[in-house]
């Protein structure tokens, strides 16, 4: 569409340009008229300094004819009504009892506004509290959208889902956000302010000294002395100092949650880096509970338990179950846990380097997908 939209300015701008020195020919080859070729060119240079402008006027219009939609959608978001605390629902923050989960899903059924299939297909599990749960499977099973019902982003959902026993239907949006705290897998939202300020947005009222124990908590204390730098942003930051710094701003809060969220907390990391951030998790694991999406099975091997997700002729299915239990056994969601167990621990790419025996006088060849490498 931009393209065609930039070809008929183009082409409006030479017709008009055409009309102008067809009409202004005319008139100069009449000799009843006070109009020469001088006069001429003039019109010519001037329609040329006009156009620009008013294409500029139109690129413009067109800019805000398409930002329509996102300002819509932003006054949306900022008319909405707050739901407020009701003293008599208000809910008290405390641990979750010994024999109640800390999260639990029953028979959910979700289906996004628009789509035709159904996203989640009568989901049950549950986690106690201080374990970790890991939530692994292929992209598009549906791994984002467990953790975007938990936190609050979508009430349309059939079935129910608790934590700490109580239903998040109907929970004021204040008490679900004290007791669930979800580090997105893009960390990368950072203001024009100090490094501070972006660590205190959890919780503005935070101290210097607790924004600082937080950063020591995640191994990041060479980022104490840059904490009123406000160059300190994501385009000056390496991913893993970004991803520290969102547990940083989880560890920050007023109140500890009930319940840890991480969205790929080790995309894009080295091996150094990610084993220090589970390492973390698992110390977070300690008084709270920590659910976390993750592509990578071998850290679902040290989580209490794991959320399989996976697709059977298109249609989206689940298992719970400890990684050994996932890891054996000749169901069919076993075999499918097994086959991506391999899939990660073999070399990816072995079978498609392979040698070419060379001609006499000439140098051994090695292909790479069809590509000599010598």
């Amino acid at each position: 569409i931009e393209r065609a939209y930039g070809f008929s300015q183009s082409v409006l701008a030479r017709v008009v340009t055409l009309c102008v020195l067809a009409l202004g020919a005319a008139d100069v080859l009449n000799p009843k008229k006070d109009f020469d070729t001088t006069d001429l060119v003039t019109v010519l240079f001037f329609s040329q300094l006009l156009q620009a402008p008013i294409q500029e006027l139109s690129a413009a219009w067109g800019k805000l004819v398409k930002a329509e939609p996102v300002m819509n959608r932003m006054k949306q978001v900022v008319d909405a009504n707050v739901q407020t605390i009701n003293q008599q629902t208000h809910l008290p923050h405390g641990r979750t009892a010994a024999n109640v989960p800390a999260v639990e899903f029953r028979r959910v059924n979700f289906s996004y506004p628009g789509g035709q299939n159904s996203t989640l297909n009568n989901m049950s599990f549950s986690i106690e509290s201080n374990k970790v749960l890991a939530v692994v499977g292929e992209t598009g099973v549906g791994k984002s959208t467990v953790f975007r019902l938990l936190v609050g982003l979508y009430d349309q959902y059939q079935g129910d889902i608790l934590v700490n026993g109580r239903s998040i239907k109907g929970m004021p949006a204040e008490d679900l956000r004290r007791l669930v705290t979800l580090v997105p897998q893009a960390t990368e939202f950072f203001f024009t302010r100090t490094l501070a300020e972006n660590i205190k947005v959890a919780n503005p009222l935070a101290s210097d000294a607790t924004v600082q124990n937080s950063l020591r908590q995640v191994n990041s204390a060479n980022l104490i002395p840059r904490l009123n730098d406000v160059s300190c942003n994501a385009y000056s930051l390496s991913g893993g100092d970004q991803k520290k710094i969102g547990i940083a701003r989880c560890l920050s809060a007023a109140e500890t949650p009930s319940v840890y969220i991480f969205d790929e907390p080790t995309t894009g990391l080295d091996a150094k880096t990610a084993h220090e951030i589970m390492v973390k998790l698992r110390e977070l694991s300690r008084t709270a509970t920590v659910l976390l999406i993750t592509h990578h099975l071998k850290f679902a091997q040290s989580a209490d338990k794991v959320l399989f997700m996976y697709k059977v002729n298109e249609r989206l299915c689940h298992q719970v179950g400890t990684h050994n239990q996932l890891n054996q056994g000749n169901e069919a969601h076993q075999v499918k846990y097994k086959e991506l167990m391999n899939l990660q621990s073999s070399n990816l790419y072995g079978n498609f380097w392979q040698e070419r025996p060379a001609s006499e006088g000439e140098p051994t060849q090695t292909t790479f997908l069809g590509m000599n490498i010598f």
